[in-house]
């Protein structure tokens, strides 16, 4: 049994496998559609086209499939679907490798999206550029001698930010989130 809400599948095992099925059946069907129309547009347009139409559906709720840790079988399902859409905008043969496209086209792999989106609402909320349903959510409070830290306030309760680092975002170094955390130090000569 499966329920479908704001778009995204879920079933009573919470596995994300009819999730990733309906959003890879959605992107091979924009994908296919792109193509027959790919050599009558230029290709500004068809990368237009391929990231309104696949790279959208791609990223939409990818933070929930982020936090299932979902299976290596079904990320890669979503990878060949991105993978195709690049050689749609460069007419890239299908035998060549795509790694280097995806770097021109400056397009992240499937598995660092959700990572990357996680990441950067972080940024947005320490920089105070976040809307203020993010910035209600993460509190930053600072001591004359300890380092900053953060909050996060989710339903009432607060946890300090190294416990929720470790819940929230399990594969993200440690050094990478304190990156971001602190500010930057110039150096002095």
């Amino acid at each position: 049994m499966s329920v479908r809400n704001l778009g995204f599948i879920l079933d009573n095992t919470l596995g994300m496998e009819k999730q990733v099925i309906s959003i890879c059946k959605s992107c091979y069907y924009q994908i296919r559609n792109i193509g027959l129309i790919c050599k009558y547009i230029n290709d500004e347009t068809c990368k237009t086209l391929v990231q309104a139409l696949i790279s959208s559906r791609l990223d939409y709720g990818n933070a929930l499939l982020y936090n299932y840790n979902i299976p290596l079988c079904l990320t890669n399902r979503l990878q060949r679907e991105e993978n195709c859409a690049p050689r749609l905008v460069t007419r890239t043969h299908k035998r060549e490798h795509i790694t280097s496209v995806l770097f021109q086209l400056y397009w992240l792999p499937v598995r660092f999206r959700s990572v990357y989106k996680i990441m950067f609402h972080i940024f947005k909320v320490l920089t105070g550029t976040a809307p203020v349903y993010l910035s209600d959510l993460i509190k930053i409070y600072t001591s004359e001698n300890a380092p900053i830290r953060v909050l996060f306030t989710f339903e009432g309760t607060k946890k300090p930010y190294s416990n929720v680092r470790r819940e929230i975002l399990p594969s993200i170094s440690s050094q990478a989130v304190e990156r971001v955390a602190k500010p930057h130090k110039t150096r002095s000569k």
